[in-house]
């Protein structure tokens, strides 16, 4: 049950941070709708070449792996929203900023993609068979994140403070593996 919950948290964490990507994208650049379809498109992209890299490599240790792994995405998703706002306030121009934050798309992206398979072999090492469940909580996780960034976080809390909190969720639920 406990991975079910880190699975459901891990996804919140994720797709928040590209919603917040591509919210500051949209205000310092424009163009709503072009930010959120390639920020959404880089995130699949990237999120699908992080299983494909470890395929055939079976880590020997799946939960400091994905410990890692949490541990890169947690600073990435906190200070990237501030970085951003930053740059801009340097004066940094549209091609820089941009570039910069598509890259931060595609790593925060790439590290999400390496969770799925870490998480699916911790749960398979308990109860084989399992990849179903991983990946239904896993896009429930996403699906929460979507409704709770546009009707609280963003609206409510702000994009630099709400890029803190999740990444101090994605912190503790990168601690709770450690059981």
């Amino acid at each position: 049950m406990l991975l079910y919950i880190l699975t459901f948290s891990l996804a919140f964490c994720s797709i928040v941070y590209e919603l917040l990507l591509a919210q500051t994208l949209s205000a310092f650049l424009g163009n709503t709708v072009l930010r959120f379809s390639v920020t959404i498109g880089l995130y699949l992209l990237s999120m699908g070449i992080g299983p494909l890299l470890m395929r055939g490599n079976t880590t020997k240790n799946p939960v400091t792996t994905l410990q890692k792994v949490e541990l890169g995405l947690a600073l990435g998703g906190a200070g990237s929203v501030a970085s951003l706002f930053l740059l801009d306030w340097a004066g940094m121009p549209s091609i820089g900023l941009s570039i910069f934050a598509h890259s931060l798309i595609l790593g925060i992206g790439f590290l999400t993609g390496l969770e799925i398979p870490l998480l699916i072999e911790i749960r398979n090492r308990k109860k084989k068979d399992s990849e179903a469940g991983v990946l239904g909580i896993d896009y429930l996780g996403a699906f929460a994140g979507t409704l709770i960034f546009a009707f609280l976080f963003y609206p409510k809390i702000g994009l630099v403070p709400t890029s803190f909190i999740i990444a101090t969720v994605n912190s503790v639920a990168g601690i709770f593996l450690i059981r």
